[in-house]
């Protein structure tokens, strides 16, 4: 009891509101200890003691000089502990991706002449571009890639590039569908443009052509289905098509332009499909075309054509000639049996295709189709019997490409003038416009349709109608690392071409 009673005194001498306390809490009703053992004890005043005795609160020199100072020290040591955390590495915050790219010149053919005034010439810029789907991206195909590979990354690094080389028409492949309403469309027309974009039933990618409104408007859309055309019958379906604009000047609307794009047939063995698709693409634009007889013809795109397989003498030589080295490549594709899952498009990269070679090679190097071995055929697949029983011989393909007209590329025509160092073989092009992990070529083109043949030509003038002023410069193989896109380089495993040429 004693105890308890010390107990209470203390904590009513540490703390003065417990006099109140002391004075109205009655006692106990089993203890005999009266509450007025306290009354005597002067507590108001009181403080509570530290262990060496003196009382706690603030002391006599506390001053609001003194707090002031105090406030001082605290703000001095904050300011130089912020100051320190600058020079400290931040490894919470990730690095800004670089949004830049390699920027390449337009280079200007010499002694351009330009058509007189009288016929009312209009100078534009055409443009083709894979800018490689995101659907088709494996990392597998893209081992150094890394964060270039994000969407996030690469469309900001695409809308710079097609900022800076402001054409006014154009074409793209390998567009994603979910992409046109929050990317394309917006930044197209905020640029100027009008597109018209088209996929194949089933494909999450496909072309799109825009051209600037100020200049042009477009009068109709034709759509190329290769797979539904009866008239020249294919072995399998591949789900490529081909779209073609009819644009009508804006200063004139007597004068337009026709301008059509593709994508072709990927696959490295798939030489068939692409001499079939590429006649079919020539007969049908020239038949869009008849409704303007005298406008310009562009056709432009991913042809997945190098200038030696056999797609390509076959649209672009008159009188018609294949060489040795593109029937055996067209022989070898003829007797390549296909497998389901290798018509879907998505390990494009990973195959290199057999008939890449030097374009130095010579046509007794060539490999027959008799040398072709499982080695050839993708590993760990079950080939399937996909294409159709009656396999149409190629030599149906030639007879059309027999009565189309004639396409010139405009790289064979003029690069040789402006980059002879990178238009050393046999057909003037550039070495490559494609640069992927595992295959490098040449894919892309700018076409310009000839439909007089006959006619003569003024200077520049590649086809009635379309003179060719300047190329955009395409990379030399040794500017290049491994496989694009990379950061601060490409968008793509493509790189985009782009034609400055005059038209009447």
């Amino acid at each position: 009891m004693l105890i308890r009673a010390f107990r209470l005194r203390k904590f009513i001498e540490s703390y003065p509101s417990a006099n109140l306390i002391a004075t109205t809490v009655a006692p106990l009703p089993h203890t005999t200890l009266k509450f007025s053992f306290f009354r005597g004890i002067h507590m108001a005043d009181s403080k509570p003691e530290t262990k060496n005795g003196s009382k706690k609160g603030a002391p006599s020199f506390v001053t609001p000089e003194y707090i002031e100072l105090q406030r001082q020290k605290k703000a001095e040591k904050m300011a130089k502990k912020a100051a320190l955390k600058q020079f400290m590495p931040q490894q919470d915050q990730p690095r800004a991706f670089n949004t830049d790219f390699i920027k390449r010149d337009m280079l200007t053919l010499p002694n351009f002449a330009p058509f007189d005034e009288n016929k009312s010439p209009v100078n534009i810029k055409v443009m083709t571009y894979n800018v490689l789907a995101q659907t088709n991206i494996r990392r597998s195909m893209f081992p150094h890639s890394g964060e270039a590979l994000k969407w996030k990354n690469r469309s900001k690094v695409l809308e710079n590039e097609f900022k800076f080389y402001a054409p006014d028409i154009g074409c793209m492949q390998e567009v994603d569908a979910e992409f046109i309403p929050s990317f394309y469309k917006p930044l197209m027309e905020s640029m100027g443009f009008d597109l018209v974009f088209q996929a194949a039933e089933g494909k999450t990618h496909g072309i799109l052509i825009f051209w600037r409104n100020s200049l042009f408007k477009n009068l109709k859309i034709d759509v190329i289905h290769y797979d539904d055309h009866h008239e020249l019958p294919g072995r399998m379906n591949t789900k490529n098509i081909g779209s073609c604009v009819t644009l009508e000047r804006a200063d004139n609307p007597s004068r337009g332009i026709f301008l059509a794009t593709t994508h072709l047939f990927w696959h490295p063995y798939g030489s068939y499909e692409r001499l079939r698709q590429g006649a079919i693409l020539v007969k049908e634009v020239k038949a869009i075309a008849e409704a303007h007889q005298d406008w310009p013809v562009i056709i432009a795109g991913d042809f997945n054509t190098e200038p030696f397989d056999t797609n390509y003498p076959a649209m672009t030589t008159k009188p018609f000639s294949i060489c040795q080295r593109a029937t055996d490549i067209i022989e070898r594709s003829m007797n390549y049996v296909f497998g389901e899952s290798e018509l879907e498009g998505k390990e494009e990269a990973e195959y290199q295709s057999p008939a890449k070679q030097s374009e130095n090679d010579t046509e007794s190097d060539v490999s027959t189709p008799t040398s072709i071995t499982s080695a050839s055929t993708p590993s760990k697949k079950r080939i399937l019997h996909v294409q159709n029983e009656f396999v149409p011989h190629y030599s149906s393909f030639y007879e059309q490409h027999k009565q189309n007209p004639r396409l010139v590329s405009l790289y064979s025509y003029g690069y040789k003038h402006v980059d002879p160092e990178n238009a050393k073989n046999t057909f003037e092009h550039p070495a490559f416009t494609n640069w992927a992990n595992t295959y490098q070529g040449h894919l892309d083109y700018i076409f310009v349709m000839d439909r007089n043949s006959g006619t003569e030509k003024t200077v520049n003038e590649v086809v009635d109608g379309i003179k060719l002023k300047s190329l955009l410069r395409i990379p030399h193989s040794n500017e290049m690392k491994e496989a694009e896109p990379l950061e601060g380089r490409y968008p793509s495993d493509h790189v985009a071409l782009m034609a400055s040429i005059q038209l009447i």
